[in-house]
């Protein structure tokens, strides 16, 4: 498989620090539900480049990240696709599972994963790689002596392969404040 990360383009600002926590919010025609208006102009930044896709659903993650951890996963993995029905994530032949689902089979579709942060705090593993997550998206068992390792920088937008981008959360040295904002596009992969 090919992880990589494509930057897209830089958006200017986000939204203030509120501490606000969203999970796999469906956008509809391109619209956030009214509750998270504010968010618009980043998504819409976000999703400049994009074209003939399918359903988009939204994750914003604003937290306080005490040094020493990460903001949201550590240990290299995948996100794997998201199954709306089952509110879990899966790929490569297994699922994530989120607390309210089960593990099943990918049905092989494409899916982007983007991500945006105003704080870098994330790092790519690009090239070709082999073999098979864990369940939960694992992949420190995977060879990575032949990838090149990718920093992603703040305020930029990148794109990648949901199931075969290879990253993970980089530690803060001090307590640092940070917003997250990731989407999943259906039908639509970077060139």
């Amino acid at each position: 498989m090919l992880s990589k990360a494509v930057a897209l383009g830089e958006v200017s600002s986000l939204p203030e620090f509120n501490a606000e926590r969203h999970y796999m919010v469906k956008l509809i025609n391109r619209n956030l539900p009214s509750h998270l208006s504010k968010w618009q102009p980043t998504i819409d930044s976000m999703l400049e480049k994009v074209v003939d896709e399918g359903d988009i659903f939204v994750t914003i993650d604003q937290r306080l990240v005490p040094a020493g951890n990460t903001h949201r996963v550590g240990g290299v993995h995948v996100d794997g696709y998201w199954m709306e029905g089952l509110s879990c994530h899966g790929g490569n032949g297994r699922w994530k599972q989120s607390s309210h689902s089960q593990h099943l089979p990918w049905a092989g579709e494409v899916e982007s994963l983007f991500l945006l942060s105003d704080v870098s705090g994330c790092v790519v593993y690009e090239g070709e790689w082999e073999g098979t997550p864990n369940e939960k998206g694992g992949c420190e068992h995977i060879d990575l002596s032949c990838l090149e390792q990718k920093v992603l920088l703040p305020n930029v937008v990148y794109a990648g392969d949901t199931g075969a981008m290879l990253h993970e959360g980089t530690k803060f040295n001090i307590d640092t404040y940070r917003t997250l904002v990731r989407l999943n596009v259906k039908g639509w992969l970077p060139c």
